[in-house]
């Protein structure tokens, strides 16, 4: 029975089944899947929370009758069967067991964990387990505008830092030092997860901003490992510093290296790079996350610092949305040989 989120179902649609539905970045995919045309939402999962009813995990739905008397499933491979896509917005290790076996059975597997980003042994040094199923590592690298993945069948989805730094960067990588590239990024405390620490709690993190997770975040592997593919060469160790600030959503990255070639114009660049892209904005100025929370857009734009001989390039995102479900979304469109804009946000409400 598909969820009354269409009501009626559309049809042709695609059943789907989201894993992970008590997260931020599960919520987000329920949002945008309300609205999309082929994908309909036939079964939401949660692990801790399986059995309770959507509108008391979202407490927020209560009395909208598309929610009324929908119940969370348990997060196993068989709530998921019969799905023609599955959304896993699970724990890493959670994502690498519930993948293969989605996948044999035919669904196409969009993971927005870090489960599938990284080949076998990156994926134990960064991130602490031996995978079930290394045949599957790495997945399809789910950045559309970077990577092609019509026909994929699991895709491995960004993480919201490595989205930014590599929209930035990308078009520059012929031109630049890649033994100099430095990441300043900074991230709303969604990034966190709902889990609340205290450091994470309103009065951990109202008017404060930290660096954290440095050195040795995560998301600096997956930043190297696709420089190098974009850029077809072995990526040298880069500076990778995240920081939390003090709002709920938006991230934005600021990236620096030397420059081999202070003549070239960076927003031509830009613009060349992305001119068919619906979805990055080449802006006229340093960009803000305020111009793109709510939105699947990514604000782009750089300059070159002919004094230092260094490129700066700086790139906006919501880090829920371009940086985990609207992508995951996006990218799922893709493989599935469907209008990539479809269900997704164009803007957000500047707000």
């Amino acid at each position: 029975m598909v969820l009354s989120l269409h009501q009626p179902p559309r049809s042709p649609y695609l059943k789907t089944a989201l894993v992970g539905v008590s997260g931020f970045a599960g919520l987000q995919v329920m949002n945008l899947i309300a609205d999309h045309p082929v994908l309909a939402l036939d079964r939401v999962c949660a692990a801790r929370q399986a059995g309770a009813m959507l509108d008391s995990i979202w407490p927020h739905l209560q009395g909208v009758q598309a929610f009324t008397g929908v119940q969370a499933h348990d997060a196993t491979v068989a709530a998921c069967e019969g799905a023609d896509v599955v959304f896993l917005a699970t724990p890493h290790e959670a994502a690498a067991h519930l993948a293969g076996p989605l996948v044999d059975q035919g669904a196409l597997v969009v993971d927005l964990s870090g489960g599938h980003r990284l080949e076998p042994q990156a994926m134990h040094h960064w991130y602490g387990f031996d995978h079930p199923r290394p045949d599957l590592l790495p997945g399809a690298y789910g950045l559309p505008e970077l990577v092609a993945m019509d026909g994929v069948r699991l895709i491995a989805g960004p993480g919201c830092y490595p989205t930014a730094t590599l929209i930035g960067l990308a078009p520059f990588l012929d031109c630049i030092d890649p033994t100099t590239i430095s990441v300043t990024g900074m991230s709303g405390i969604s990034g966190a997860g709902r889990t609340v620490t205290e450091s994470f709690s309103f009065i951990g993190a109202n008017y404060n901003t930290r660096a954290y997770g440095t050195p040795g975040h995560r998301h600096t592997a997956e930043i190297e490992r696709m420089l190098g593919e974009l850029a077809g060469i072995d990526q040298p160790p880069i500076r990778f510093t995240p920081h939390i600030v003090p709002q709920s959503v938006g991230l934005l990255c600021t990236t620096t290296a030397q420059i081999t070639d202070t003549t070239i114009d960076p927003l031509d660049r830009l613009h060349d790079r992305y001119a068919d892209q619906p979805y990055i904005h080449v802006a006229s100025t340093w960009p803000e996350t305020k111009a793109v929370i709510g939105s699947n857009r990514a604000m782009v734009y750089a300059q070159v610092d002919t004094r230092s001989h260094s490129l700066v390039v700086s790139c906006a995102i919501d880090n829920t949305i371009k940086g985990a479900a609207g992508q995951a979304i996006q990218a799922a469109n893709v493989a599935l040989g469907l209008e990539q804009t479809l269900g997704l946000p164009l803007t957000g409400p500047y707000l």
